[in-house]
């Protein structure tokens, strides 16, 4: 028991850890963002561009598509994460509920090692 007791908690601290690190990676994405638009806005912008400004513009455009994309990718990731832990808490509590009402405390442990 102590043992899964630690490799739980070891889990879960990493799993917090690199839920951090995609949190702090998609902000800079999207600033990252941010910034490719609105350096591509100022360059269509100008009245007359060269050859090279016209290929630079369209690398910058293919780097907002890549970025847009991914800031996509990652809010599609989280809010699958969420709605895993709501359902997870959701059926904590209905099972907790049920435990109370009938009476049987074997079951509070099973939920209370869920948390």
């Amino acid at each position: 028991d102590f043992l899964d007791a630690r490799l739980t908690e070891e889990v879960a601290g990493r799993i917090s850890v690199e839920h951090e690190m995609a949190r702090n990676l998609h902000m800079r994405t999207q600033a990252d963002l941010k910034e490719a638009q609105r350096e591509a806005m100022l360059m269509e912008r100008l009245p007359v561009r060269s050859r090279e400004k016209e290929l630079e513009l369209r690398a910058l455009r293919e780097q907002v598509n890549k970025l847009a994309k991914q800031c996509d990718d990652d809010e599609a990731k989280f809010a699958a994460e969420k709605a895993r832990v709501r359902t997870l808490a959701k059926s904590c509590v209905r099972e907790f509920g049920q435990c109370l009402t009938e009476g049987r405390g074997g079951g509070l442990t099973k939920i209370a090692c869920r948390f």
